[in-house]
């Protein structure tokens, strides 16, 4: 099986059929539909996406308001952050200075 895009409802069924796994056949229809979360393509996405991997849900919200009303959420401005801005976030600076690399 290749890679399978979701961009609807239809593509989850069609996936979920595709692994015939009576179980998780099983899930999906306890489940459904499952909401779709898909997000821009593009560097903010990509960004907002490890914010919300490294602290909890209501962290990274928070995090990454503070992010766009700092007018740093695209590669350019991050790059050029400060460990001082990094801080200012309350963000953990080596974490966000490995991403500059």
């Amino acid at each position: 099986m290749g890679i399978v895009t979701i961009s609807s409802l239809e593509d989850i069924d069609r996936a979920v059929a595709q692994l015939d796994i009576p179980e998780f056949q099983a899930i999906h229809e306890t489940c459904s539909p499952i909401p779709l979360r898909r997000k821009p393509p593009g560097f903010a996405s990509l960004l907002q996406a490890i914010v919300g991997q490294q602290v909890s849900v209501a962290s990274a919200v928070a995090i990454w308001e503070r992010i766009q009303a700092a007018g740093l959420s695209c590669e350019t401005a991050l790059g050029q952050a400060s460990k001082v801005q990094l801080a200012a976030w309350a963000c953990l600076a080596p974490k966000f200075a490995m991403r500059r690399r």
